[in-house]
């Protein structure tokens, strides 16, 4: 329980997901335990990239908003699931696409930007970006909405659901209703199945965690004007607006980590609604 708790503390994508495989058949998954809870014990995180690009030497303001971010940043002794670059853009010797540096617009350097999970046969994206600033620490990498994702899951939830308020509360009422007794359904109508006692013996079915084996949806209301969860709300939206969708190839950021993970599917509110 506590190994999982900290895996999950300083996540920073990966609360908001819904796995794909709640159950497959026999067929084409041998094993006998759910693979949300199989995944979550056994599969590490997809590694993201937090590239920061700047045009001169850093300023000591600037070292201590990098070191804050490399306190937290993957090696071999943290768990969380972000890698940390900083390129410097008048090296002639790094090549960067100019489509991610267009990117910046009018932002100013240091430029920080996040990119998605590298898989095989998928171009890597942006999912959020802005210059780096003294707040950009503890907003990319904390914030209390995933923070209670990450206790629900380690409190044995199934998935949670983020729902991204419109703004409209007539409509955003109305949708997270709708959700909500589609959750409460499915919390009914699926359960974990039961297995064979050959089956209980074999290791592919032991589960490495204390945490209860249970069926449970639940959903986490967004405001999209929570000041707290700025980043984060970014992160949901530009994940899935197609402008920011620039192909990133594999050797654009030197430090890409190479490894093909976790396949999950986040969801989130088309905001017409």
């Amino acid at each position: 329980m506590k190994t999982l708790t900290s895996r999950l503390k300083y996540r920073f994508w990966f609360p908001v997901i819904l796995w794909t495989g709640l159950f497959l058949p026999d067929s084409l998954w041998p094993c006998s335990v759910p693979v949300f809870r199989y995944a979550l014990e056994r599969w590490p995180s997809d590694i993201f990239e937090l590239a920061v690009f700047h045009e001169k030497p850093f300023t000591p303001e600037e070292e201590t908003i990098l070191d804050q971010l490399k306190q937290y940043a993957v090696n071999e002794t943290t768990k969380s699931n972000y890698a940390l670059s900083t390129i410097d853009v008048t090296n002639p010797e790094i090549q960067i696409p100019q489509t991610l540096l267009d990117e910046r617009g009018q932002d100013p350097y240091p430029w920080a930007v996040v990119l998605t999970p590298l898989h095989y046969g998928r171009n890597r994206t942006i999912a959020w970006k802005g210059p780096l600033s003294s707040t950009i620490a503890t907003e990319v990498v904390h914030s209390p909405i995933r923070q209670q994702i990450a206790r629900r899951i380690t409190d044995g939830q199934t998935a949670v659901w983020v729902f991204l308020e419109c703004g409209d509360k007539e409509k955003d009422d109305k949708f997270a209703q709708t959700l909500q007794i589609q959750l409460d359904a499915l919390n009914e109508a699926l359960q974990i199945p039961e297995l064979e006692e050959e089956e209980a013996y074999d290791p592919i079915n032991q589960l490495y965690s204390g945490i209860e084996l249970k069926i449970e949806f639940s959903m986490l209301r967004l405001s999209k004007e929570n000041p707290e969860e700025t980043v984060f709300i970014k992160m949901l939206l530009e994940s899935e607006s197609r402008s920011q969708r620039v192909p990133i190839g594999a050797n654009d950021i030197p430090s890409v980590r190479t490894r093909p993970l976790t396949l999950c599917a986040g969801w989130r509110r088309n905001q017409r609604g």
